[in-house]
């Protein structure tokens, strides 16, 4: 009876933990319905711009204390800071023109150029200069501008209609960058003038890259893809399901600093049919994801939009954080398990026999150097996923599409070694999956 009643004890405790702890998101209002943001940028502390449907604009100079609805958009669908005082946006204008919004001033006032008949989707700019729109002219088409968007030149029509990222330092003396679009990503290594295709998924709701190896992709509605060789490769790393979360574990925008990443998009339910939103937030890089949990007094279902200046300050919609959230609320070791294996383990790939992609997941007790390469009969390697990558202890898997590749098909097998850091241990194991073509 005693251990009943302390267990019962125990429950209550933690529900009433679960239900009242502060991850320290401020509340904030904007008076906007959260899924309608589709976009949030903040220049410093205090001066910031929420973009909505319907074409509202607001604009805050105190933090986000108070915000102030701006006028003259038609529509203004996503924004890109330039510098500590520019931003540039695209959207549409009155008379049905798709544009390029700009602002030199934080958003006090602004222009736009640039305005056409053809659809625009994404927009990146290395300076106030030089940037490319992706966009829909007759098909899907990367314009370029070298004046500020005054004037659009078409560059290729290998890839458009998507979103588009370029870094902004050269290498090698030219611009690097990625595009995502229904045909899968793509990556030119001059600036822009001519695009190879990586492996990669299509669709993507945002793609950004922190140098000329690392980046991520979101709008896969229940994970977020990772790749740490210019894309190259990409892991598939599915959302936890945990807590309530369950089918709600969306990543719909997310920002990082350095391996920190934060996100939005995800709810809990919490009984008696009250869904309350999250925030995601992961330590190392996106392949572990933990939860913070605003005051679930807030009615929000669901936060939007995104932006951190540095570490700790950061806004979504509605809410604020001066200390990076806080701490978590709960934790998710890895994206499909709360439990670390104790052992190393490469399970078979899924679906098997496949005829376009496969998952193939492993598990690392210890932090490990991975290698994870697919060969054909003869024992040549034909794709290289994972090239003695350091990762933390954990659950993972990765996706790779084999029909992008000239592989026939056939038998062949894939490998992981995992070297033990810090120790002479070395983990080696194959197994057999069957591509038919």
């Amino acid at each position: 009876m005693k251990k009943y009643i302390f267990f019962l004890l125990l429950i209550l405790h933690l529900t009433f933990s679960i239900e009242h702890c502060s991850a320290q998101w401020l509340r904030q209002d904007v008076y906007v319905d959260p899924s309608s943001v589709y976009d949030l940028k903040f220049f410093d502390a205090y001066t910031g711009l929420i973009c909505t449907t319907g074409g509202k604009v607001y604009r805050t100079t105190n933090g986000g204390n108070n915000w102030v609805l701006q006028s003259g958009f038609k529509n203004l669908f996503g924004m890109e800071k330039i510098d500590s005082m520019a931003l540039y946006a695209h959207g549409r204008n009155y008379n049905a023109s798709d544009v390029i919004y700009r602002t030199f001033n934080r958003g006090e006032t602004w222009d736009s150029v640039a305005g056409t008949s053809d659809s625009y989707s994404g927009i990146s700019f290395i300076n106030r200069d030089t940037g490319w729109v992706s966009a829909f002219k007759n098909g899907p088409v990367l314009l370029r501008t070298t004046n500020g968007g005054i004037t659009l030149t078409q560059q290729t029509s290998q890839v458009g209609w998507g979103k588009v990222f370029f870094l902004k330092c050269k290498i090698n003396g030219e611009y690097v960058g990625w595009a995502n679009e229904e045909s899968g990503t793509w990556k030119t290594t001059n600036s822009g003038n001519s695009w190879f295709n990586v492996t990669g998924l299509s669709g993507s709701d945002k793609i950004y890259f922190i140098n000329e190896n690392t980046g991520w992709q979101i709008g896969h509605v229940d994970a977020i893809i990772i790749t740490t060789n210019g894309g190259n490769n990409w892991s598939y790393i599915v959302m936890p399901t945990f807590f309530g979360i369950g089918s709600g574990n969306f990543i719909d925008s997310f920002d990082n600093y350095n391996d920190t990443l934060f996100g939005t998009g995800a709810s809990r339910y919490l009984g008696n049919l009250r869904y309350k939103g999250v925030i995601w937030k992961s330590t190392n890089a996106g392949y572990n994801w933990s939860i913070q949990q605003p005051d679930t007094s807030y009615p929000n279902v669901r936060y939007k939009g995104l932006d951190f200046i540095d570490s700790v300050r950061g806004w979504t919609s509605n809410l604020h954080t001066t200390n990076g959230g806080g701490p978590v609320f709960v934790s998710g070791i890895n994206p499909n398990a709360t439990n670390i294996s104790a052992d190393y383990k490469l399970e078979q790939n899924y679906p098997n026999p496949f005829n376009s992609e496969t998952v193939i997941q492993y598990s690392l007790p210890k932090a490990s150097d991975v290698t994870l390469s697919v060969y054909d009969m003869l024992g040549r390697e034909v794709i290289n996923i994972k090239n003695n990558e350091y990762e933390q202890p954990g659950n993972y898997q990765t996706k790779i599409n084999i029909s992008k590749t000239n592989l026939s098909g056939g038998v062949y097998f894939y490998r992981l070694t995992a070297c033990e850091k810090y120790t002479d241990f070395v983990f080696s194991e194959s197994k057999k999956l069957i591509y038919i073509k």
